[in-house]
Formats: C-alpha cells, sequence, structure tokens
C-alpha cells in the first residue's frame, strides 16, 4: 500500500487548531449536558482532543520558527 503524505503549511496547522478547538469545546458542552443513561466517555474525548491540540501548536510553533 502507497502513502500519500502532504506537506502542511502554517496556515494548514492553524486552520486545524480552529476546528479541534471548537471541537472540544463542543464536547465539554455534551459533557455537561449528558444524561444518566449515556455511558459516552467523554473525559477520554476531551483527553484526546488535548493530545491533538497540543501536537498541533506544537507544530504551529515549529513552522513559525522556521519562518
Amino acid at each position: 500500500m502507497k502513502r500519500i503524505f502532504m506537506q502542511l503549511n502554517k496556515h494548514d496547522y492553524e486552520m486545524i487548531a480552529d476546528i479541534l478547538d471548537a471541537h472540544y469545546e463542543d464536547t465539554v458542552e455534551l459533557q455537561k449536558n449528558h444524561y444518566l443513561n449515556d455511558d459516552t466517555d467523554y473525559f477520554k474525548q476531551l483527553e484526546y482532543l488535548e493530545e491533538l491540540i497540543d501536537k498541533t501548536v506544537y507544530m504551529i510553533g515549529v513552522l513559525s520558527a522556521g519562518e
């Protein structure tokens, strides 16, 4: 299987960060308003989103340093 890699620039990572941030905020709201019979593990989802946001912010920093 052949893998195709995209070269992302700083603007791409900033857009990704904005999307992740909005998704994080939506997930926080879902966690606040979940019902007792809802077995969704929002904490695990939030941890995963935090990790993605951290990696994205790191890449923005790396690309900013190269400018």
